[in-house]
């Protein structure tokens, strides 16, 4: 695959050679290896120190220096510290590695022998007698033989095989890499030896290590003031780390974002021109960011091995590609912040304004953020975050811009964090490919099957209702009207359980689906009044209208299509009004649609000819006019409230001071509760109300007639 095929041009692993330069270092490995080599036969030993953070590419630098360094006018021995398990067995390593760099050549034997007899005599010297590296026990034997028969005070001993090293004239580098993984008693082991027992002619140190670990060990052991004087006096020339240059760091990110954006582009799910310009955007946002908080090689190895692994796991189908690479950097950099962002979940993905709020413990959002992020790159993290959810406060811009399948959704969220679906979770592929089927015409339909078979699950409706979101999601971004669409919906309708609408059951949200796919096919010509009464019923299509009408993205369109059925409602009214009544809140419904497709001169004293002085049939026309409120708080209340607006429209004046006045409610509103009800009140009570109010408006013009 392309990521695969990408992913192997770098890695975490150091570099050999100049030839393996990924970052533009080779000129200045060669610029320290020129100055290396400049400690000519004879020049006294010289410390040079490569400096630079953790994972900067020291050990690719080191090779690439030892590469430089031509034998045989060079001998080089590595020396690893850290390998060693205490100071004392550091130092006995310290000394074998020494040994090691002369060979067996002439003299190369007797030269080994003299630095292990050194070696005991520069233990006890630094009080640190103990036992040397197992691989010279029996020359270091020797050396103990030889001492008991000729002790030395330390300074001559030193004397003695300075002056042998000398007589090799063989340049040798000692290199010795991450000297800052040692404990405080280890390093200042390392860096005695250095100082006072290994200062030969010829024998010279290169030594790599991060400044602020190394003044942080110092500093353990009790220094006071500038920590870096003391590293001075042991490290002639220091060679800090270049970083990396923006250049290389925006090609590495190119190399792992690009790969991940073509698998993304490769998906089933289509994308709009907008969509993709969209996520370009939001992919120069992002790179902006972690180009912020990635700084070294090592890092950047981490986070592409990171993304890549877990890429395989999942399908840019399922969530946003860009956002997987946000969440990865934090979890990767960020670890402890990311292990918390599913407690907060519901804030994440509330879609509510963080500016100026604070976290559940009264925390402020930024101050929270910051205190879990890494310290190092506190303030990335905030910006991160910023990417991912909409307006989290922070001192940079914030990032975030709408998208599908994003982190901000609630549906998405946990799959960010567990990399795949979950058991009942609903796959955007299986939507959309049913959508498509059913858009297309196709035969035969398995995804839509598939579909139908988890809408239709009355065992587990959480799981279906997430389908039937997702369903209306893809259906915001796609305006086609279709038969066969309105027709399936009809069929998840008709296989749902009796009962009405309820906010934890389908019926509601396949209600939601069923009303835009009408309103598609009223707007596509599709569907005219009648065809999608016969469709969808009177009920249906008027709920669906009236349902339509109360969301501020379909009005003004529910608004044009409504016109269409004024000539439906005055019919009705006109020629089937004991039928319209079977239903009483039809009747009302029939008189605000038409009042909200500015037909209101159309049903003015509509009933007036229909009632004709019936007082029974205007008591069951003025009925329908009451109506029931409901609001949500602790818990569902319920109020009844009359629809007085549409009521004056519906009759004349003159029919309402003949008969309102006239009607006879079993009990006067005021002798029932009508307010702040636990419970939806009875039709009885409904009706009661709606005569009592009439009848009270009545009583009111006669008694004013300035008031109506």
């Amino acid at each position: 695959m392309l990521e695969k095929e990408r992913a192997s041009e770098w890695s975490d692993e150091p570099a050999i050679s100049l030839s393996d330069d990924q970052f533009g270092r080779a000129t200045f490995a060669k610029m320290v290896a020129a100055r290396i080599d400049e400690s000519f036969v004879g020049r006294p030993s010289t410390v040079f120190g490569l400096v630079g953070p953790w994972g900067g590419g020291k050990t690719s630098l080191l090779n690439m220096i030892r590469g430089e360094l031509a034998e045989p006018e060079w001998v080089i021995a590595d020396f690893s510290p850290w390998s060693a398990l205490d100071a004392t067995s550091l130092t006995s390593e310290f000394l074998n590695t020494l040994a090691s760099a002369f060979g067996d050549e002439e003299g190369g034997e007797s030269l080994r022998e003299a630095i292990l007899s050194y070696s005991r005599v520069a233990l006890p010297f630094l009080g640190l007698l103990g036992p040397i590296g197992s691989a010279a026990q029996a020359a270091a034997n020797a050396g103990i033989n030889l001492l008991e028969e000729r002790p030395l005070p330390w300074n001559v001993a030193f004397k003695d095989l300075a002056e042998k090293i000398a007589e090799r004239n063989q340049r040798v580098p000692i290199i010795a890499d991450d000297i800052d993984r040692l404990d405080p008693a280890e390093l200042m082991a390392l860096l005695r030896v250095i100082r006072l027992l290994g200062r030969f002619d010829n024998v010279h140190y290169l030594l790599a290590y991060d400044q602020d670990t190394i003044e942080s060990i110092l500093a353990h052991q009790g220094f006071t003031g500038r920590t870096t004087s003391f590293m001075e006096k042991i490290v002639q020339y220091p060679f800090e780390v270049p970083p990396m240059a923006s250049v290389d760091k925006r090609r590495l990110l190119n190399i792992t974002v690009r790969a991940l954006l073509e698998r993304a582009n490769e998906s089933s799910l289509r994308m709009s021109v907008e969509d993709v310009e969209i996520r370009e955007q939001r992919a120069l946002d992002l790179m902006s960011i972690l180009l912020e908080g990635l700084s070294t090689p090592r890092s950047f190895a981490r986070f592409q091995e990171q993304v890549n692994s877990y890429a395989s796991l999942v399908s840019f189908d399922e969530i946003d590609v860009l956002d997987f690479i946000a969440v990865t950097y934090l979890r990767v950099f960020h670890h402890q912040l990311w292990a918390i962002l599913p407690k907060w979940r519901d804030k994440l993905t509330g879609g509510t304004r963080f500016a100026g709020k604070s976290d559940g413990a009264g925390e402020p959002w930024e101050e929270r953020i910051t205190e879990l992020a890494d310290e190092r790159n506190a303030q990335t993290a905030v910006t991160m975050i910023g990417f991912l959810v909409r307006d989290v406060p922070s001192n940079s811009r914030s990032s975030f811009v709408g998208h599908v399948n994003g982190f901000s959704d609630a549906k998405y969220f946990e799959r960010y964090f567990i990399a795949q679906l979950a058991d009942d979770d609903v796959s955007d592929v299986l939507v959309a490919q049913a959508v498509d089927e059913l858009l297309n015409g196709e035969a035969p339909r398995p995804r839509a099957r598939a579909l139908a078979a988890l809408i239709d699950d009355v065992n587990d409706p959480d799981r279906a209702m997430l389908a039937i979101e997702k369903v209306i999601d893809r259906r915001d971004s796609e305006n086609r009207a279709s038969e066969a669409l309105i027709a399936y919906v009809q069929e998840r309708l008709d296989a749902q359980p009796p009962g009405g609408a309820s906010f934890d059951r389908p019926r509601g949200l396949l209600s939601r689906w069923a009303a835009r796919e009408m309103l598609s096919g009223l707007e596509d010509g599709l569907l005219d009044a009648q065809s999608a009464i016969e469709r969808f019923g009177e009920d249906g299509a008027f709920g669906y209208l009236y349902l339509l009408n109360g969301s501020g993205q379909t009005r003004q369109a529910v608004k044009k299509q409504a016109a269409n059925f004024v000539d439906y409602i005055v019919e009705a009214i006109t020629d089937r009004l004991d039928e319209v009544l079977h239903n009483p809140p039809r009747l009302r419904t029939f008189f605000d649609l038409a009042v909200f497709a500015e037909a209101e001169d159309r049903v003015t004293g509509l009933l007036d000819e229909q009632v004709d002085g019936n007082l029974e049939l205007f008591a069951d026309c003025v009925a329908s006019f009451g109506t029931v409120n409901q609001w949500v708080g602790s818990g569902y209340h319920y109020e009844i409230t009359f629809s007085q607006k549409l009521y004056l429209i519906a009759f004349g004046e003159a029919i309402r001071e003949d008969l309102a006045p006239q009607l006879t409610p079993s009990r006067s509103r005021n002798d029932f509760e009508h307010n702040e009800l636990a419970e939806y009140p009875p039709n009885e009570d409904i009706r009661d109300f709606a005569l009592d109010y009439a009848r009270r408006l009545a009583v009111e013009a006669a008694t004013d007639p300035e008031r109506d």
